[in-house]
């Protein structure tokens, strides 16, 4: 099992965080995730040989939103700012 934190993209509200968390319900290979709404962050602790942050990373665009998983990318500022 892995345990990782990403930085959410166009995450702004409660609803936001309630859209990503009916996406993470529907998802296998998940064991626990939290939404923090003040940071815009996303912890899941997750089986990374049934899914892996690329995965996680493509299911939260269909929801609308993003992660970021390389912090070589910037920071969420950095980015939100683009």
């Amino acid at each position: 099992m892995k345990k990782d934190t990403f930085p959410v993209l166009k995450m702004s509200c409660v609803m936001c965080a309630r859209n990503i968390e009916s996406k993470l319900a529907t998802l296998k290979g998940l064991l626990s995730y939290s939404i923090n709404v003040a940071s815009r962050s996303l912890t899941v602790e997750y089986d990374p040989e049934q899914i892996t942050p690329q995965q996680l990373k493509s299911e939260i665009i269909d929801a609308g939103y993003d992660i970021l998983i390389d912090s070589s990318d910037g920071s969420l500022e950095q980015i939100e700012a683009k």
